[in-house]
Order: structure tokens, then sequence, then C-alpha cells
């Protein structure tokens, strides 16, 4: 099936291209396009000089950009290309970084066609230099830049092999961003057998374009960006906001734990979706009042996601107490351990992000017992009694963390006191790995607890949503990421349930 409607929303490819008007118009496209029985002009996405007369035509009718683009270099896809670059300018947008400046990419290992830098420079004015390694390469980019009048915006720089963002930025520069296309895989083998979808999709429409240097490379992606990742610790706040594409979607998590461990103020991840392909951009920075998440575009990932938990409130006999505002109010309270941000409000629905680093909201049964404990113990003391005994109480006074198994452990001793309570996540053991998702995972005192180091990826980031239906009011959670994975997701509005008195 085909993902265009879930394209960026202001793609112009959302609505594909007219192929036949393509062809009246443009003689160079139609040397391949042709006519079927039906009457619908298509071309054969398997010649890449199809897709190369495809590419060329839309730049010169959509941008009015000439561009050349050799055989045996990659030919780009428009739509992808322009699902990444829009949703740059969301970023940038929403992080306020043109408003007193001029914008200044890098686009790293621009390619032959110099595609990012001549539609960045065409369409939003924005000044960028533009990296490669290979000498062809660079010749041919040139050669576009200068064709199309834009040498004032595009500088192109040739590289050595080893060089990613280290060696380009010229001493007390300030870049606005960084984007890159890098090589998928970590050999030519890897190329060929590459096609690892499930049985019940259907294979790519395009045929694999580029040269072994621009798919190949030591380690395969993760390997590259990790080292993108390694330049830009290095480079910090130099530039404001880093992106790269991924891939392959089991890598998403994997580098945002090494982004995390890079001490990155921020992070977050979007989905570029277009024809059969789907692509994955990543962003960082180490300015806190640079944004890595756009809100608005959260909605346009994938209809074949999971859809989020819902429960319907039970009316009261209380009918003033039966409404949105006070079933807001009493959700704010009961949620006060959790980091809570409110993204949008109508009349008729509060919207809400909700991270939760440390699981509050299992074992009440449990800690209630803890705490009734706790108390005979005080009562015991101030009668001249025992003291208080380990499981109620650290060694410094503290409340000790809720312990994962609620029968008891040989091992009472409490945690010892941690300066970030929020950072700490509780999980179950898991033998098999000593991380997740890229976050470092540390075994308590207690041996079953485990405490997660600052800036890795939250035990549950979830979106929740309070609204009014006819005379219902909803609450509804979605899981967008974490460690803790979906259930945790239908754990918390459980709570709510156990919780919320009208």
């Amino acid at each position: 099936m085909s993902m265009n409607k879930f394209m960026h929303p202001r793609n112009i490819y959302k609505t594909p291209p007219n192929f036949k008007e393509l062809a009246i118009k443009y003689p160079e496209f139609r040397k391949h396009s042709k006519q079927e029985l039906s009457g619908k002009t298509t071309i054969d996405f398997k010649d890449p000089a199809a897709l190369r007369a495809l590419t060329t035509t839309l730049l010169l009718k959509d941008f009015n950009l000439t561009v050349e683009i050799p055989l045996n270099r990659l030919v780009p896809t428009l739509p992808l290309r322009l699902n990444y670059l829009l949703w740059i300018e969301d970023l940038i947008v929403a992080s306020k970084l043109g408003v007193s400046r001029e914008i200044h990419g890098i686009d790293i290992g621009t390619g032959a066609s110099c595609i990012y830098p001549l539609l960045a420079a065409k369409t939003k004015g924005w000044r960028m230099l533009a990296t490669e390694i290979d000498e062809e390469s660079v010749g041919c980019a040139q050669r576009n830049v200068l064709a199309n009048d834009l040498g004032h915006e595009i500088e192109v720089k040739r590289v050595d092999a080893d060089v990613i963002l280290n060696g380009v930025i010229d001493e007390g520069k300030q870049y606005t961003f960084t984007m890159c296309n890098p090589p998928f895989y970590g050999s030519e083998k890897d190329v060929i057998t590459s096609d690892n979808r499930s049985s019940n999709r259907k294979p790519p429409s395009n045929s694999p374009t580029g040269s072994m240097g621009e798919l190949v490379v030591d380690g395969g992606e993760v390997n590259f960006i990790r080292n993108m990742i390694s330049d830009s610790e290095a480079l910090g706040t130099r530039v404001s906001l880093y992106t790269t594409m991924v891939g392959h979607k089991s890598n998403v998590n994997l580098l945002k734990g090494e982004i995390a461990a890079a001490g990155a103020c921020n992070y977050g991840s979007y989905e570029f979706c277009q024809g059969r392909t789907t692509r994955w951009g990543l962003a960082w920075t180490f300015k806190d009042s640079v944004k890595t998440m756009v809100d608005g575009l959260v909605a346009n990932k994938k209809s074949k996601l999971k859809p989020p938990f819902s429960y319907v409130l039970p009316k009261g006999g209380d009918d003033e107490a039966y409404s949105l505002e006070t079933v807001v109010e009493s959700l704010k309270e009961i949620i006060n351990r959790l980091e809570c941000k409110e993204v949008k409000r109508t009349k008729v629905m509060h919207g809400f992000t909700v991270t939760a680093w440390r699981n509050t909201w299992s074992k009440q049964r449990h800690k209630r017992r803890v705490a009734q404990g706790k108390s005979k113990e005080e009562a015991g003391e101030e009668a001249g009694g025992r003291g208080q005994g380990p499981e109620a109480q650290g060694e410094d006074g503290c409340e000790p963390l809720a312990v994962s198994n609620p029968e008891g452990s040989k091992d009472s001793s409490s945690s010892p006191p941690n300066k970030r309570p929020r950072l700490e996540t509780e999980l179950p053991v898991d033998s098999g790995s000593g991380s997740r998702g890229g976050a470092e995972l540390q075994s308590s005192s207690r041996g079953d607890t485990f405490v997660m180091d600052k800036g890795g990826l939250p035990l549950l980031k979830a979106s929740l949503v309070v609204k009014c239906v006819s005379s219902d009011i909803i609450l509804e959670m979605a899981w967008l990421e974490g460690l803790s994975g979906r259930d945790a997701v239908h754990q918390v509005l459980q709570f709510f349930k156990n919780n919320l008195k009208l």
C-alpha cells in the first residue's frame, strides 16, 4: 500500500505527479514513459535511466532547477528529500532559530546531485555547506550549483573519507543545522541481500541506484552515525540542531541511546513515509531552547499503529463533578510524580504528553502495606519501643524505592540516596541484556531494581487525551516511546481508573 497520504502535510507530492502531462511537455521524460492498455501513463521504476528522467523533470517543472545526475551515482527520489527538508524547517521554526540570523546548514555527503543544498537554497533561501568525499561527485555537484546560479548560497567542499563534521566547520563559525543521508550498508553483500521485508509486504518498486561508496560504509549506518554523534559531542552548541536520516527502524532506539550518552539536551525522531518506502529522521541538540520534536506531526504516523487505550469515565451522582475541567484537575493531582506537559487545549479536549522516569503506579497495595508498617514502627518508637527497620526506612531516613518483588526479598537493604529521584527506573531483571534502547541500566543494592543514567530513554512517554464526546468524558492514552513498552500505558490507565474519584 502506498503511504503517500502519510507524507509531510506540506509535501507537494502527496498528490502524485501526472505522468501523462509530464510526457506531453518534457521530451526527455517521454522517452522513458509508456501507456498501458488502461490508458495510464507510467515508467519502468526498475530502470535507473527512467528514474533519473523522472527526478530531473520534476526538479525542472516544480523548482526550476536544472540538475545533472550521472547514472553511476545515486538518483534521489524527491518525495523523501522534501519530507526531510520540511521536517527540518518545522524544527527550525518551532525553535525560532531563524528569527535573528540567516539559516546556515551542512549537508554531509551531498552526492553528485547536490539535491538537499539545491532545494534548501532555492525554496528556503538557506545557505548551505555541502561536503563530499568522491572527486567525481564533487565536480558534478559544483556544476549543478553553478548551472542554477546558486554559487553565493552553496559551497561544495571535498573532504577526506574519515571526515564527518570535525575539520569541516571553520573555527568560531555557528551553523543552524546538519543533515545527512548516510550509507545504509556495512558491506556489498548487505546491498545484494538488503530486502528483508516480511512476506506480506510488496517488494520495493524502485531500482537501487548509487555507487558502492554511496551505499556502503564500514560498520554500516550505525557506525557512521555513531561517529557523527561523537563529532557533535565535540562541537556542542556550535551547531544548534544535528539531524540524520536512518534507514533501518531497529537502529533508531539504539542510536537514541548513543545520543543520550553523549549528553544531548533533547533528542527525537520522525517517520518519513512515501510510496512503499519508510525512513526515519533523528534529531538532537545541546541547546535547551532547541526542539527536536514537533507535536503537530505526531498524528501523521502510519494508521497501522495500534489505537490508543481508552476509558469512558462512569457518571457519579454529582453531575457538577462530572465535567471536563474537574476531571483534568483530578488527573493532574494523580500524576504529580510524572512529567506532564499540556500540548493542546480546547473547549472539549485537553491533550498532554506524559513522561515517566520511575514506575510510581505499580504495586500500590504493597506500598500501602509498607507505609502502614512504617507508621506502626513510628508509633512504637514514640512509646519507647523498637526503632524503624530497614524495610521501612533507609539509613538516610529517605523513603525507599518500591521493590519489584512484592513478596519480599532476602536482601531487604535500602538503595542508596539518589539526588535525581525522577531518573530512577524500576524494571524487571533481564539477564539476557545489560541495556535497553541504548540506555545503560545498573543493578541497585536491592538486586531487583535498576537505575537508569541521566539522559537515557524514559520508562514511558505517552500521549494523554481527555475529551468530552456527547455527554461522556473519555480518557485516551497512546504509547510514544520508552523502555517499558505499550503495556505500561495500560497499567497507567488502570491506575487512573482506580484512583480517579469524581
